[in-house]
């Protein structure tokens, strides 16, 4: 009630300079409560990885890739010296151009101010990805995402143009030099089409076209200058039949696993939180949970496809994640900190971040439908055991295989897997029980005339 008594008196009939005044001014609340945020945590000692970012050095070969944030780096270091309240501003005041692209982004998608708001609310509050701010070497993130969202505001300005080739050759433009700052942006093509289908069904080809060339750039980009091959990545895996059943369950699980943590995360340490649900079978529950709320919510509108859209925007700005995880070499490890470190999800939470924006926006508009519900509790948890203790083989999300032992003794190994956390022959049977009894309530109200 309190959301939609909000958003009704933000989208009041003001004139059209008050109601641009009230929206500068929250955004500007929002970001000033973002800098305050990021002041309180910041810490002045570099890491030896910041001195040479600093300097406008790659500190490790992943990093010989990230040109452009190099380049600002050689500027800084060059007026400033290895002052790290230069580099700091430099990270804010890109961090702030980000906030006010996703709020100019969300208010012209959603047509609501309240849920732009919220929007760049959570992305400029948020303990997830805090660390990216506060750690020098993590700006190429930040660079990245930047690239990237004026590479969708150009498109989609454009598309509201007579003339929508200049906006195009300025997203292509953005996303080419995106691509030297962060490999987390490899799959944006595939967000123009859906933009364009969001806009209009005239549209969809034009981001098509877009799309296209962009993820052509990317392939180029990602064999002949990513080449991540020769650092042992099993790219072989990508054509094992269970990686669809991985990449599927986990893309969706991602997202409600990171929205509880982002909740969470102001009150408790977020790690314990995110290790529990990148466990399995947790993670199929959490998709099962994902699609029962997709499907309660269910109204083909215009607002359904702004839903849909936002949650492909998640996908894309996930999926380089996933197969990270996914790929890792054997020969890798890592700790737990660091592989669910908060800097790998600031790109992926700008879809996050619009998607729960939209969901607070519509909070009340739901429409039940039972007996989709009870086929979904039914089969979902059986295909995700089929998938546990048929497909699943050691090497899956061998990404996620730490080493919990000190690195000075590396001789004790002790790993940890998202696959065997947790195996509870319980949630089968839970969501089994709550399937069938979804399925008998539906049939029961169809005789009844109430089913759908």
């Amino acid at each position: 009630m309190g959301a939609s008594v909000v958003n009704n008196i933000m989208k009041m009939p003001y004139p059209a300079q008050t109601k641009s005044w009230q929206s500068a001014f929250a955004l500007c609340v929002t970001i000033f409560m973002g800098f305050i945020f990021f002041a309180h945590n910041v810490r002045l000692v570099l890491a030896t990885d910041d001195l040479f970012w600093m300097k406008g050095q790659a500190p490790t070969v992943f990093d010989q890739y990230r040109i452009v944030p190099r380049l600002l780096f050689t500027a800084l270091y060059a007026t400033f010296g290895s002052n790290a309240i230069a580099a700091l501003a430099m990270i804010f005041a890109t961090h702030a151009s980000n906030i006010i692209l996703i709020y100019l982004l969300a208010s012209q998608w959603t047509e609501s101010p309240l849920a732009a708001l919220i929007a760049a609310w959570i992305f400029a509050i948020n303990p997830l990805t805090l660390n990216t701010l506060t750690w020098i070497s993590c700006f190429s993130y930040i660079l990245g995402a930047w690239f990237a969202l004026a590479s969708l505001f150009a498109f989609w300005d454009g598309l509201k143009k007579t003339d929508p080739r200049p906006g195009m050759l300025l997203a292509v433009a953005s996303f080419s030099i995106g691509l030297f700052c962060s490999h987390e942006i490899l799959f944006l093509p595939l967000i123009y089409p859906a933009l364009g289908w969001m806009k209009s069904s005239n549209n969809f080809k034009q981001g098509g076209i877009l799309g296209c060339v962009t993820l052509a750039i990317a392939m180029f980009v990602n064999f002949a200058f990513y080449n991540f091959d020769r650092y042992g990545i099993e790219t072989a895996n990508l054509f094992r039949l269970d990686f669809l059943s991985v990449l599927v369950s986990s893309a969706l699980s991602f997202g409600l696993s990171l929205s509880f943590a982002y909740f969470a995360s102001f009150f408790h340490q977020f790690i314990p939180i995110l290790q529990t649900c990148f466990s399995e079978p947790i993670r199929w529950l959490l998709t099962l949970c994902l699609c029962t709320l997709f499907l309660f919510s269910f109204r083909p509108s215009r607002l359904w496809n702004i839903r849909i859209v936002f949650v492909w925007i998640w996908l894309a700005l996930i999926l380089p994640y996933i197969l990270r995880f996914y790929l890792m070499p054997t020969t890798v490890q890592y700790h737990i900190s660091y592989i669910l470190s908060g800097r790998v999800f600031y790109i992926p939470f700008i879809g996050l971040a619009l998607i729960i924006g939209l969901v607070v926006d519509n909070l009340f508009e739901t429409k039940i439908h039972a007996k989709r519900f009870a086929w979904l509790w039914l089969v979902l948890p059986c295909v995700a055991y089929i998938n546990l203790f048929i497909l699943y083989t050691a090497k899956d999300f061998i990404g996620l295989n730490v080493s919990f032992s000190p690195p000075q003794a590396q001789t004790i190994i002790v790993s940890w897997n998202p696959y065997t956390s947790i195996h509870s022959t319980w949630l089968l049977l839970f969501t089994i029980i709550i399937g069938l009894v979804l399925l008998i309530r539906s049939q029961t109200s169809t005789q009844l005339g109430l089913g759908d």
